[in-house]
């Protein structure tokens, strides 16, 4: 994706702290790296009060004031003038709840979690639902006309 090879060229990690402060050296607000730790109380659309680590959802760019939301496909969030406030606000917003929740339904790990549901999110410990083993089946093809070299073999799942 060209937005995740943005990203990686315009991260700034903790390493580059030094760098961090020189970015930022304008800004009323300097960012912090413990705003990465820090944690938001979260209501999601079924009243549930989730909390969400802003460390999973932002990420640091070269741009002096101006973090990205990874959860948002790389939207850019101010925090030049509010400071973290900037950033919880952000998380609060409809727009990130309704990109969190289609990344949660898109990722579920119901192999992991029994009972779970997209919107409920699982509690850790429980247990995990068996599923059963695929069995291989392998079938031998004759090779495309255009492929005369190779032999095609293909592997075919079943349940």
């Amino acid at each position: 994706m060209p937005g995740d090879i943005w990203l990686q060229i315009n991260k700034v990690d903790d390493s580059q702290e030094h760098r961090v402060r020189e970015l930022d050296k304008d800004c009323k607000e300097k960012f912090r790296w413990g705003w990465m730790e820090k944690t938001a109380t979260v209501k999601t659309s079924n009243g549930a009060e989730v909390q969400v680590k802003l460390g999973d959802c932002f990420r640091k760019i070269n741009t002096p004031g101006v973090v990205v939301c990874v959860t948002c496909s790389n939207q850019t969030v101010k925090y030049a003038n509010r400071g973290v406030s900037s950033l919880v606000d952000h998380v609060k917003s409809e727009k990130h709840k309704k990109n969190a929740a289609a990344t949660r339904q898109t990722h579920t790990m119901d192999t992991h979690f029994a009972n779970s549901k997209p919107d409920d999110p699982p509690t850790i410990g429980e247990a995990a639902s068996p599923r059963p083993t695929p069995s291989l089946v392998t079938q031998n093809l004759p090779a495309l006309m255009c492929d005369r070299i190779s032999t095609a073999e293909v592997k075919i799942i079943r349940p």
